[in-house]
């Protein structure tokens, strides 16, 4: 018999993440969204803030979710499989935040602290078309684990949620 064991921890609070990054120099915004993001994980935090996440997390939501014309982007991003998977965490967390808001939840509460106004607007579509977003990212997300082609997966994405805003 094997005398391994596991034992759970439970993640680190996410405002002594928060604090601990913005102590190192990350801003407040960069610093809370990766606390979230990250579930907790200081180790992780740090790595991502290192690696620009506050800056591609941005440009993640303006070139699919808010723009149109991102062919070239799409292009780039499914090139990179476990960069596609990351961008498609963070558009699902954009789309919670939406939730959270247009359900009453505070500001404070939103892992995109710097992007209030595009959830603002975002939470202004009807639940459901919030709640079919939700679902079409997590269905992509499923797809590229399952080893479509990353390509494929997002272009079917943007398609359907292009077609529920109207891009």
């Amino acid at each position: 018999k094997s005398r391994c064991h596991v034992i759970p921890f439970f993640p680190y609070p996410l405002n002594r993440v928060a604090q601990a990054l913005r102590e190192e120099g990350v801003v407040q915004d960069t610093a809370a969204f990766l606390a979230f993001y990250t579930d907790g994980c200081l180790g992780r935090a740090r790595q991502l803030a290192k690696e620009g996440m506050g800056l591609r997390k941005d440009q993640w939501i303006n070139e699919f979710l808010l723009s149109g014309n991102n062919e070239d982007f799409l292009k780039e991003l499914a090139s990179d499989r476990p960069n596609a998977v990351e961008a498609l965490t963070v558009w699902l967390a954009f789309v919670r935040d939406a939730v959270l808001l247009k359900s009453g939840a505070a500001p404070a509460d939103c892992a995109h602290q710097d992007r209030l106004h595009d959830i603002r607007v975002l939470a202004g579509r009807p639940l459901q078309e919030l709640s079919a977003m939700a679902g079409q990212i997590v269905r992509a997300r499923k797809l590229i684990n399952e080893n479509l082609n990353a390509k494929m997966a997002l272009s079917l994405l943007k398609e359907r949620i292009h077609s529920l805003w109207d891009i």
